[in-house]
């Protein structure tokens, strides 16, 4: 049905602006297996680094990624995103939100915020030159731990054709729990041209 639905609006020149998976992964019954971190890689508290510093960081590792947010904002759009994700004032896990470091530098972070019965996962990423090595599951099944300790499930929100996320979200026991897709209906030039072209 869904799909149906998708390509009769995409062939009625609807553009599809967003699909967003809702993924959550509940408490296991057993312990999580973590992966050792190589040498010279370690992680620390995310709230420890500088907003700016994290910025510079965040636009150069999700800017070689699949989310199309990075394709279709502007810049200041770009910042006003990650201002609004990384806003300090609204609650945050001290704790479960972690950056890991190689070598001095920045390579991944996760950041975690308290929900009721519940962590969501707010942001998460590695840098593009650190990807195919196991490090972004290994950070991020230490961040989730941490979470389980207080909360029974984990959820994030993550773009459907960001498939590199969504593979690695499975293989850590996340699970699509609903799906959200936005279209809008974008008037063609050549109806622009013509005032007596009609439409829906």
């Amino acid at each position: 049905m869904f799909n149906e639905r998708a390509a009769w609006l995409e062939a009625e020149r609807f553009q599809k602006l967003e699909d967003n998976l809702f993924m959550a992964c509940s408490r296991p019954e057993h312990p999580l297996t973590i992966p050792a971190l190589p040498g010279g890689t370690s992680t620390q508290h995310l709230f420890v680094v500088q907003p700016d510093d994290l910025f510079g960081w965040y636009t150069e590792s999700f800017s070689a990624s699949e989310h199309r947010q990075f394709f279709d904002f502007t810049p200041g759009q770009i910042r006003e995103a990650f201002n609004g994700s990384f806003d300090l004032s609204a609650p945050h896990d001290d704790d479960a939100s972690l950056v890991l470091v190689a070598d001095g530098q920045i390579i991944g972070f996760s950041f975690v915020r308290p929900r009721p019965d519940e962590a969501h996962l707010e942001m998460f990423g590695l840098h593009p030159a650190c990807r195919g090595r196991g490090l972004a599951k290994a950070l991020l099944l230490r961040s989730m731990k941490i979470a389980f300790d207080q909360s029974v499930r984990i959820t994030l929100g993550v773009d459907a054709v960001n498939v590199p996320a969504v593979t690695l979200y499975e293989k850590v026991g996340f699970r699509q729990v609903s799906r959200m897709v936005v279209h809008a209906w974008k008037q063609s030039e050549s109806m622009k041209a013509d005032p007596g072209a009609t439409s829906l």
